[in-house]
C-alpha cells in the first residue's frame, strides 16, 4: 500500500528509536535515514532528537497514536488499515503493529462522528493490546497514493523539486481534507 522507499526508510527510523536506548553512545551512530518525505539524509540519532523536539509541540504531545486508512466506497469511508505506533516519548514513533480489521468493530468510519469512534477504538485496543493510544490520524487512500507519488523517485530529486513537491503535496492533503488527527 505504501511507497517501498518510504517504508523502508521507516522501518530504518523506527528500529534506531525502539534501540536508541539501549546503545551506549547514540549521539555517535553512523546510521543515517531520509527526513520522512524528503530527500535529505540526516543522521538517526538526530533527526530522533527533531521528532522528540518539534512533534509534540506542532503535532501531538501525547503518546501512542493509532493511523487508520480508509477509503470512500458508496459514500461510507470503509476501513482498510489499522496501524498501532507505540511511543515511550511523545513523537518519537518506535513500532508499528499492523492490527487486523476485526480488532475494531467498526466497518466503516464515520468522519462527522470521530469522538464516538474515537472512544469504541480506544476501549477496544485498550482491552486488547492493553495500550491507551493518544489519538488517531486518519489518512484517506487516496492520502496515501499522493504521499507514494511524492515518494517516487525522493532520492533522486534536487531539494528545490523537493520542496515544490512537498508543499504540492500538503496543499492537496488540505484542500481535499484527505488527513486528519483527532483529537
Amino acid at each position: 500500500m505504501i511507497n517501498k522507499e518510504f517504508k523502508n526508510n521507516w522501518l530504518k527510523i523506527l528500529n534506531f528509536n525502539e534501540n536508541r536506548e539501549i546503545l551506549e553512545e547514540p549521539e555517535k551512530t553512523k546510521d543515517y535515514v531520509r527526513i520522512p518525505l524528503s530527500p535529505i539524509k540526516l543522521n538517526a540519532n538526530i533527526l530522533f532528537h527533531f521528532f522528540e523536539l518539534l512533534y509534540p509541540r506542532f503535532i501531538n504531545d501525547q503518546q501512542n497514536i493509532l493511523d487508520i486508512v480508509i477509503s470512500e466506497v458508496e459514500k461510507k469511508n470503509k476501513v482498510l488499515g489499522l496501524y498501532l505506533y507505540k511511543t515511550k516519548k511523545a513523537g518519537v514513533h518506535q513500532t508499528i503493529e499492523s492490527l487486523p480489521d476485526r480488532l475494531i468493530r467498526i466497518k466503516s468510519l464515520e468522519i462527522e462522528r470521530l469522538d464516538d469512534a474515537f472512544n469504541k477504538i480506544q476501549t477496544q485496543i485498550l482491552k486488547d493490546k492493553g495500550i491507551r493510544i493518544s489519538s488517531i490520524r486518519i489518512f484517506k487512500k487516496e492520502a496515501i497514493d499522493l504521499i507514494n507519488k511524492h515518494c517516487h523517485r525522493i532520492e533522486e530529486i534536487s531539494i528545490y523539486e523537493f520542496f515544490d513537491g512537498v508543499m504540492d503535496l500538503i496543499q492537496k492533503l488540505v484542500e481535499k481534507d484527505l488527513f486528519s488527527i483527532y483529537p
